[in-house]
């Protein structure tokens, strides 16, 4: 990502974050100032090992979800912010 933003000419204006770790802090804070975040899976039970892509944040009857592309293509996919046990890690913007 920071080659895209280099080529780009925003290399001052934004750099790519890789993380090991899933933080929902974090996701949210991406999402709260309109930055979409990968978000990697891995032994996901719909998922399985793939990359996801957070682009909004709800709660839904007390629990919190995850709005992504689910990377094949299908938008507007839930998946709860409660299972960051399946997290394999995150690449944000910072």
């Amino acid at each position: 990502m920071n080659g895209l933003f280099q080529d780009i000419g925003l290399q001052n204006s934004f750099f790519a974050i890789a993380d090991s770790n899933l933080s929902t802090l974090k996701l949210k804070n991406s999402i709260q100032n309109n930055y979409p975040v990968l978000v990697g899976t891995t032994n996901h039970p719909t998922f399985n090992n793939h990359w996801l892509i957070a682009y909004g944040y709800h709660i839904i009857s007390g629990l919190h979800y995850f709005e992504m592309n689910d990377g094949w293509g299908k938008n507007d996919v839930f998946a709860s912010a409660q299972e960051s046990h399946y997290g394999a890690g995150m690449v944000y913007i910072g």
